[in-house]
């Protein structure tokens, strides 16, 4: 019998045990392996035999092994006689590989446990799925920023960090000046270009802590937490001069400039919820382009 064998359970056991369709193992109440099939084997880049003898918690992930172990603890000394957790084990080439393990506590004649019966099932690409549906859900898809929704929880979970530690926070909101001017002469191909480019500069600014976010067309919104409205006037003055450098983009090799129009809202004494920091915020943005036009209209 080889160091893989599901050791006095009987050869028709032993054959569904090593083609079994899903990795499997058999442990000791403790978690020490004393069968593997070989799916679990190939399952973690590891022989059958390197395996046996070990206990399963060698190849958990570290910050995965206490929640791993109060499984453990939990199913032996518990009433239930299955338990599911997901976790991450470690493949023999050092990556994760993040699976569902559902275990069934087999006990003796006097009602302990005498064994662990578990299938194991590599859910690494359904974990895959999951974030890039997260992604697709609160990311704008042409910039990467979060979108409106992400915005609006990040700006929700501010104010409340606000409202418990009174430290201001600013709103900046940017609009882009003569955006359709650049769509409309150069194409949208290029227009995309640029609102990348600017999300770019927009991340390359933050400090840790801010959000900047993409509400749709040339509109985007920054969440600047810890901060007066002398430090965001600071900000706003930094971006506004990082985004008037030309747009080098590959299409056509264009070359454009696009200014922006940023206003900016801050917490007051007075508690005020994120629509009202949004309209404010919004309100100061408008009347900052309205003085730029008004600035380009003098002769």
């Amino acid at each position: 019998m080889t160091a893989s064998t599901a050791d006095g359970f009987g050869q028709d056991f032993q054959a569904a045990f090593d083609q079994a369709p899903v990795a499997v193992a058999i442990t000791n109440p403790g978690g020490v392996l004393l069968s593997v099939n070989p799916l679990l084997g190939t399952l973690l880049g590891r022989r059958p035999d390197e395996l046996i003898g070990r206990p399963l918690f060698e190849v958990c992930h570290a910050d995965d092994l206490a929640s791993a172990q109060a499984a453990c603890t939990g199913l032996n000394r518990g009433t239930d006689r299955t338990r599911e957790l997901e976790c991450r084990l470690v493949h023999g080439d050092g990556r994760a590989v993040s699976v569902r393990v559902n275990t069934s506590k087999v006990l003796d004649d006097t009602g302990a446990a005498s064994h662990l019966v578990m299938h194991i099932e590599d859910i690494t690409a359904h974990h895959a799925l999951t974030d890039d549906l997260l992604q697709r859900a609160f990311h704008d898809p042409l910039t990467g920023l979060p979108n409106r929704d992400l915005l609006s929880d990040r700006l929700t979970q501010a104010l409340a960090r606000h409202e418990r530690t009174g430290e201001p926070l600013t709103l900046l909101y940017l609009d882009l000046d003569r955006f359709k001017y650049v769509n409309d002469t150069y194409g949208h191909a290029t227009g995309d270009a640029v609102l990348a480019e600017v999300a770019r500069r927009l991340t390359a600014a933050l400090r840790a802590g801010d959000t900047a976010a993409r509400l749709g067309g040339d509109e985007f919104v920054m969440i600047c937490e810890n901060t007066d409205r002398r430090e965001a006037l600071h900000i706003a003055e930094r971006i506004t001069a990082d985004l008037a450098a030309p747009h080098h983009t590959d299409v056509l090799e264009a070359v454009v400039s696009v200014p922006v129009s940023i206003g900016s809202a801050t917490t007051t004494h007075e508690p005020r919820n994120a629509a009202d920091l949004m309209h404010a915020a919004d309100l100061a943005m408008y009347q900052a382009k309205h003085r730029h036009r008004d600035v380009e209209a003098q002769p």
